[in-house]
């Protein structure tokens, strides 16, 4: 329903009108209010509950003063009207706190776990912070960390991220293997997005938001480069949460030993170039920093970095902060 007409002086205001106010305060925030029956003249106290209920659903309204609802008179034009106003920018305020590292959270189920009395469907005002030091990443290379939740029409949102909010990290490629064998070095693998904005949304970042960075790329073994039987050194992991893995160590046509290591990433760098087999073998490529390529090595390419921001056409930005990676 459209929000119903102000009264003017002399008007008089009854309980249809008590109740018009009723049906338009559940369609703005959802709560419902008992009604008033009969058609008697409704006096200033009867319009307590209608200010009580507008005060607990927004506490930052402006509304007349609470004593003038205390009286048993007819309620005064200026006041009903005033409460009408108040209704309409009476749109329940909801905080979601991160406190802890999650993974790919779902923030509408946490919206509602916040405010079990929304029924998903009013308008709201929605505010979600990440804490300091908290971690949102992503669980794979194929989800993005943090995407924005649907709201209802008329409904705003703000995110301020305090921590991270990164991508997962893309795996290093193994290196190749011994002589003898006919096992090449393999490519490092992408990292994961960042965040998306699916709808409109004001952010504040003071902390990071990165897309997760490539995987580096193995290094020749034996088998590329004619001496001994050592394989070539695994690229590293990229940066993210899920931080990227270091290439597997290729074990065919090599001598005891001679197994080339590398290094997983961690949340915000990525990992050393595994070493080769022996000096004759090649060093795999370095994991990728957050919104970092990670490097390759002659015969192979680091994975590409995921995307920090995608939607950004929907973001307007208070503040951005440390952003590691492409936006789009």
């Amino acid at each position: 329903m459209s929000m119903p007409s102000y009264k003017n002086v002399g008007d008089e205001i009854d309980a249809s009108d008590y109740n018009n106010m009723v049906d338009f305060f559940k369609e703005k925030t959802g709560e419902t209010l008992s009604y008033v029956q009969g058609s008697a003249v409704i006096y200033s106290s009867d319009f307590l509950t209608v200010y009580n209920a507008i005060k607990n659903v927004n506490s930052q309204v402006t509304l007349p003063p609470i004593g003038n609802f205390y009286v048993s008179a007819l309620i005064r034009v200026t006041d009903y009207n005033a409460l009408l106003d108040a209704i309409n920018n009476s749109i329940k305020t909801i905080n979601v706190v991160i406190s802890s590292n999650i993974q790919n959270p779902d923030l509408l189920a946490m919206i509602k776990s916040a405010d079990g009395s929304w029924n998903g469907s009013t308008p709201i005002k929605a505010n979600i912070t990440v804490n300091p030091g908290v971690v949102v990443g992503s669980g794979n290379t194929s989800a993005v960390a943090f995407v924005t939740p649907s709201l209802p029409g008329g409904s705003t949102l703000t995110v301020t991220n305090n921590g991270y909010i990164v991508g997962a990290g893309g795996n290093g490629g193994t290196g190749g293997g011994g002589a003898g064998t006919t096992i090449a070095p393999t490519n490092g693998s992408n990292g994961g997005p960042a965040l998306q904005a699916t709808s409109q949304v004001t952010i504040t970042n003071n902390g990071t938001i990165g897309g997760g960075g490539g995987g580096g790329g193995g290094g020749k073994g034996g088998a590329q480069n004619g001496h001994w039987n050592a394989s070539g050194g695994p690229g590293g992991g990229g940066a993210g949460n899920t931080p990227g893995t270091a290439g597997a160590p290729v074990t065919a046509g090599t001598s005891a030993g001679r197994v080339g290591r590398g290094s997983d990433g961690n949340t915000t760098a990525g990992g050393a170039g595994g070493y080769p087999g022996n000096k004759y073998e090649e060093y795999g490529g370095a994991g990728g920093g957050l919104g970092q390529s990670g490097s390759g090595a002659s015969s192979t390419s680091g994975g590409s970095p995921g995307v920090a921001i995608m939607g950004n056409s929907n973001i307007s930005w208070a503040n951005s902060g440390s952003i590691q990676g492409s936006i789009t």
